[in-house]
This record gives structure tokens, sequence and C-alpha cells, in this order.
């Protein structure tokens, strides 16, 4: 896998993976994930010695599909028609999680301007 700018190495399994916090790693299988429910539908078995990690490229019980940064995601890819409608066209967005923690960001994002704007002139950080 090609690591990319800012990509954490695993210090169990030396792989890398994107930072974030929708992305999962599992140093057992040395695969990526994104998203919990991804990250939660690669393990099988009741918890304790026995669970186990399955392997997404042959799992029967869920679709799964590679994304650009190697990470395993659940679920077909989103058509265009499909982004337009449900994303207001936003190329950049590939599912609902995707689609939220944007939107989160962007709250964050305008909460942290707005409390810069209080603050008392002169102040610097």
């Amino acid at each position: 896998m090609n690591a990319g700018k800012n990509w954490i190495t695993c210090p169990h399994c030396d792989v890398s993976y994107p930072p974030g916090d929708r992305t999962g790693h599992c140093h057992g299988c040395k695969s990526n994930f994104y998203g919990e429910a991804a990250w939660n539908a690669h393990r099988r078995g009741p918890h304790g010695p026995e669970r186990h990690c399955i392997d997404p490229a042959t799992d029967q019980k869920h679709k799964w599909r590679l994304d650009d940064q190697s990470r395993w995601r659940l679920g077909e890819p989103l058509s265009e028609s499909d982004k337009k409608r449900i994303f207001g066209g936003r190329p950049d967005v590939q599912s609902f999680e995707e689609y939220l923690d944007k939107a989160q960001k962007s709250a964050e994002s305008k909460r942290t301007r707005d409390a810069l704007r209080d603050l008392k002139p002169g102040f610097t950080f």
C-alpha cells in the first residue's frame, strides 16, 4: 500500500493507514476500514479467544469495496446521481458517514471562528 502524507504506521504490524477518526486499522489481519460498521463487520465469532477476522475480499455476508486510500468500506459505491441527490452534488463525499463527518467539521470550524471573534482584542496564541 502506498502511504500518503501524514499517514500513521501501526507499531504492531508496520502497515500504514490514513489518519482520521473514521479509519480503523486491524493489526490482526493488517487491513484498514472506513467506519465503525465496517470494522465490526470484519470480526466474527463470540467475544473472546474465538473471535477472528474475516477477509472482506471473500466475505459472503456483506458487500465490500476498497476506497482510494486502501480502506475497506461496506456497500456499493454511490452513483453520481445518488451523490447529487443525497449530498447536494459534493464530489468529495462517498458515504453518509463521510457527509456527517464533513458537516460536523464544518460546524466545529464555525463555532471555533465564533469563539475566536469573541476573544478580547490583542489576544494571540
